[in-house]
């Protein structure tokens, strides 16, 4: 279906209840309408599941399977659920039913400041999302395979140096990680930063380079 949004698109959402709804768009009347959801419901947004878009798909598919096993304490109606809440003060102001926008999506590896409870959930649900897609005791040893057959040694691709480096770590580094385990090629690119198979010339210790 086609989530409805009003800036963000969002790409994903969560029911934790039944008698939830969202808000879709209704492309054939081309109107707002609402569908009813019943507890552990998934929604994907349609243009997550387009041709060729598979491996976003997979990921966000992922992600909301993260918040529905990390977080039914926190959005899970108080006479639905035993569970403890790690954010039990919020829970009044927490709508059931959790809409993940496009940049909370395939963004567990990005410099970005994690303030409020819900930028923690966010984080939560997308790392959960990479480690399942591309397991560590996998992706190390399949990162590390790749690096030497291209001829670079001590275990990272180093970028800002010149072009081949930079077109590898960009493109073709993680073109070969995503064709491996089915993600897209953003997604691939994130864990390999996160896992330091990519680091930036400038974020190097002179001594070290």
């Amino acid at each position: 279906m086609d989530i409805y949004y009003e800036d963000k698109p969002i790409w994903g959402a969560t029911a934790f209840n039944d008698q939830e709804y969202i808000k879709v768009f209704d492309r054939e009347n081309c109107r707002v309408g609402v569908r009813k959801l019943t507890n552990r419901t998934i929604v994907i947004d349609n243009y997550v599941m387009q041709e060729g878009k598979e491996g976003l798909g997979l990921f966000t598919g992922l992600h909301e399977g993260g918040h529905l096993w990390l977080h039914p304490g926190v959005f899970t109606a108080p006479d639905n659920s035993g569970q403890l809440s790690l954010f039990k003060d919020e829970k009044p102001k927490i709508r059931p039913v959790v809409c993940c926008r496009h940049n909370n999506i395939e963004s567990f590896g990005r410099k970005k400041a994690l303030v409020t409870s819900e930028d923690f959930r966010e984080h939560q649900a997308d790392y959960f999302a990479s480690a399942i897609a591309m397991p560590k005791s996998t992706f190390i040893p399949l990162a590390l395979e790749i690096l030497n057959l291209n001829g670079i040694t001590g275990g990272r691709v180093i970028t800002g140096i010149d072009w081949q480096h930079d077109w590898f770590a960009e493109e073709e580094f993680p073109r070969l990680i995503a064709g491996v385990y089915g993600v897209s090629k953003q997604a691939a690119f994130i864990k390999l930063r996160k896992f330091d198979f990519i680091v930036a010339k400038d974020d190097l210790q002179p001594s070290l380079f």
